[in-house]
């Protein structure tokens, strides 16, 4: 079986548990491409409300949640704070030390943590925030107290206290001959188009939040790229044409 074989027979688990059982189940934390591989099947094989959230509106890696006959949306939203299985922790590292999120997620997987278990990690000048499963909370509280060089202290926030943004946005004012989604991925992170056109053929590209396998799909001013292991970005402006004829625009790239 393949990974994606492993995945699907995982989320078919999960989908009898809710409707055998009538109560939410959910899955481990799922990155752009399960995402897209889960909405795909969920909308053949589950009868059951489907939602995907990662502690946040904008989250990249979410979890799955089937919801059963007698849970609304609304209902599920009203009451995801106090009894969600995630739980949002602020890290924050002791003396003028910088960390990076390799540091973070470093320090996590050096515990014997599974990534699958964790989600977004945001990380900026005053620490990280990251999404977790509570069940860590215990182990985390005892043993996550070091990332990097860096000694660390740990609180449980509510969701709403999120700082929903990594670092300081880099803008970039471009000129591409088209925006076509193979052109800008290779403007934005400095690759050939042929290196491009390679990262969206196969699933590294992610155009809002879902896997985009069409180099010549058109990006609209608004639109977030991810391309994994690079970064994001998102095109703000669409300006007029060069003298050259191609296009001025204006990207905010993260890190």
């Amino acid at each position: 079986m393949t990974e994606d074989d492993f995945l699907l027979a995982y989320l078919a688990d999960k989908i009898a548990q809710c409707e055998k059982n009538d109560i939410v189940s959910y899955s481990n934390f799922l990155d752009g491409r399960q995402r897209v591989l889960a909405e795909q099947y969920c909308r053949k094989n589950c009868k059951n409300l489907v939602l995907f959230w990662g502690g946040y509106e904008e989250a990249e890696r979410t979890v799955c949640f089937f919801l059963p006959w007698y849970l609304t949306e609304g209902a599920f939203a009203e009451s995801r704070e106090k009894n969600s299985p995630l739980t949002l922790l602020r890290v924050t590292p002791r003396g003028d030390i910088s960390l990076s999120h390799r540091d973070y997620l470093g320090a996590l997987m050096g515990l014997g943590i599974k990534r699958e278990l964790v989600g977004d990690i945001l990380v900026s000048d005053q620490g990280a925030d990251m999404i977790v499963f509570r069940k860590l909370l215990p182990y985390l509280e005892t043993n996550y107290e070091k990332a990097g060089r860096a000694s660390l202290t740990m609180e449980e926030i509510p969701f709403a206290e999120i700082r929903p943004h990594c670092g300081e946005a880099q803008r970039l004012p471009l000129t591409v001959a088209s925006l076509r989604l193979d052109t800008l991925v290779a403007a934005v992170f400095h690759l050939s188009r042929n290196m491009a056109v390679d990262a969206i053929s196969h699933g590294q590209v992610f155009l809002n939040g879902g896997l985009c396998e069409k180099p010549e799909k058109n990006v609209r001013a608004g639109d977030k790229i991810v391309l994994r292991g690079k970064g994001k970005a998102v095109l703000k402006e669409v300006g007029g044409k060069t003298r050259k004829d191609k296009i001025s625009v204006t990207v905010e790239r993260y890190q």
